[in-house]
C-alpha cells in the first residue's frame, strides 16, 4: 500500500519503556508512515496525560494503545479512533510455555480471548495451569478479588496484562507479562494504518488484485505438489524475473497440498520450541476437510498451537480439535442438525480407522470422544 496521508497524525501510547523503543524503531524502518506522522508516547512516564492532550489539540486522527490505557483513552476522547493493541492466544501459550517450571501456574485471561475461552480451557488443563480467569483489564476491584484468589489457592507465578503487575507482586506472586509479541503489534499497527488511510483517502483496493493481497515469495517458499502448485511453479520460473504478478491459490483450492505443508510448518516450529512432533495418519483426513478462510495463515496458528499444547510426540486427532475453533470442534465432533445428519466428517474418520483395524476404544481416544459416542454415530449413519 501506499503510504498514509502525510496530513494525517496518529499518537501511540505505549505501557512501557521497553515497547516504546520496539515502536519507535518499527516507525523509523516502515515505508508507510513517516515517523513525523507519530506522536509516541510513553504511557508509563510523568507527564503522559499532558502529552496525550496536546496530541488531542495536534488534531491525531487515531490512537493506538493498550488496556487498561485505550478504554481510558475511548472515554475521554470519544471524538479520536481508539484502536487497541490486544495480545492474543499464542501470546498467551508462549507465556504459558516459558513460565519458571517447579512453581503453581495461573493466569488472568483479558477480555479480548473471551471468544477463545471455551477452547483455551482444555489447553490450559493439560498445561498444568492451576488457576485461570477471564476477567475486563480496567475492572480493578474484580482484578484484585482474582489476585486474592489465586495466592490463596498457593499460585507463584501469575500470568496477566501489565494492569496487574503492582496488585500481584503485592500479593508476593512473581507476575509474568502478557503483552502482544512484536508480530503481533506490528499486524495490528498496520491493520488499523490500512483502516485510517481507507477512511481518508478513499477506495484503494483498485491497487491490489481482485482476489486477494498481494504479496512476494521465493519459488522455494512456494510448498506444495499437487497438479495446481506446480503449475504455479512452472509459471514462477517462467516470469519470475519480470514484473509480473502470478496468483498463488488459496489453500482451500489445493487441499492435496495441506500434508506437505502441515509437516513443513510442523518441522519449523518444533525448531523454534525445541520440541519433537509428528502426525498421526488420520490428522490429513480432518485438516483436509476444513475452509480454512485464513488460508496458510490459519493452518499455521494451529500448528503452532498444536506445538505448544501437545506433549506427547504424537499429534492425534483429538489434539486438532482441541485446538480448531469452537464451531469446527462442534461440526467435526459429530453433532447432529435438527434432521439427524452428521454434519462433520466424523463418521468418514470412524470408517477409515474401522477398515485399518482399530478399535471402538482405540477410536474414541484418537477422536477424543467417548465409545459410546463412536457407537451411536456408526449407527446413525447405518441406519440413514
Amino acid at each position: 500500500m501506499g503510504g498514509v496521508n502525510r496530513n494525517l497524525k496518529v499518537s501511540v501510547i505505549t505501557p512501557n519503556g521497553a515497547v516504546y523503543d520496539m515502536v519507535q524503531q518499527m516507525t523509523r524502518v516502515s515505508r508507510r508512515i513517516e515517523p513525523s506522522q507519530v506522536i509516541l508516547i510513553n504511557g508509563a512516564r510523568k507527564g503522559a496525560k499532558l502529552q496525550i492532550a496536546e496530541a488531542v489539540r495536534s488534531e491525531v486522527v487515531a490512537f493506538f494503545a493498550w488496556e487498561p490505557m485505550a478504554t481510558k483513552l475511548a472515554a475521554s476522547y470519544p471524538q479520536v479512533q481508539v484502536y487497541v493493541i490486544q495480545p492474543s492466544v499464542l501470546d498467551l501459550l508462549r507465556c504459558i510455555y516459558f513460565a519458571p517450571k517447579g512453581g503453581k501456574l495461573g493466569a488472568i485471561i483479558p477480555f479480548a480471548l473471551r471468544d477463545y475461552y471455551d477452547d483455551l480451557e482444555d489447553a490450559l488443563q493439560v498445561m498444568d495451569v492451576s488457576f485461570y480467569r477471564l476477567a475486563p483489564a480496567y475492572d480493578e476491584r474484580e482484578l484484585r478479588d482474582l489476585i486474592r484468589r489465586a495466592a490463596s489457592q498457593g499460585v507463584t507465578d501469575l500470568i496477566g496484562t501489565d494492569a496487574i503487575s503492582a496488585m500481584t507482586v503485592a500479593r508476593h506472586m512473581n507476575w509474568i507479562p502478557l503483552r502482544p509479541g512484536r508480530g503481533g503489534i506490528t499486524r495490528a499497527f498496520f491493520k488499523a494504518l490500512w483502516n485510517i488511510h481507507h477512511r481518508y483517502q478513499g477506495n484503494i483496493r483498485a491497487a491490489f488484485p481482485q482476489s486477494g493481497m498481494l504479496a512476494h515469495y521465493h519459488l522455494q517458499d512456494i510448498i506444495g505438489s499437487s497438479q495446481t502448485i506446480t503449475e504455479v511453479k512452472e509459471l514462477v520460473k517462467v516470469y519470475g524475473a519480470t514484473d509480473s504478478t502470478i496468483e498463488v491459490p488459496p489453500l482451500r483450492k489445493r487441499k492435496g497440498d495441506i500434508q506437505e505443508i502441515s509437516q513443513a510448518l510442523l518441522r519449523m516450529l518444533d525448531i523454534r520450541y525445541h520440541k519433537s512432533h509428528t502426525f498421526d495418519a488420520n490428522v490429513w483426513e480432518l485438516l483436509k476437510n476444513q475452509p480454512w478462510p485464513g488460508n496458510i495463515r490459519q493452518l499455521a496458528h494451529i500448528i503452532e498451537r498444536l506445538v505448544l499444547v501437545v506433549k506427547n510426540q504424537t499429534i492425534q486427532v483429538k489434539d486438532v480439535l482441541r485446538v480448531m475453533p469452537r464451531d469446527v470442534v462442534a461440526e467435526e465432533r459429530g453433532k447432529l442438525d435438527e434432521e439427524g445428519h452428521l454434519r462433520g466428517r466424523t463418521y468418514e474418520i470412524i470408517e477409515k480407522m474401522s477398515r485399518e483395524g482399530k478399535s471402538g476404544a482405540q477410536i474414541a481416544k484418537a477422536l477424543g470422544i467417548s465409545r459410546s459416542t463412536v457407537y451411536r454415530i456408526k449407527r446413525r449413519h447405518e441406519d440413514q
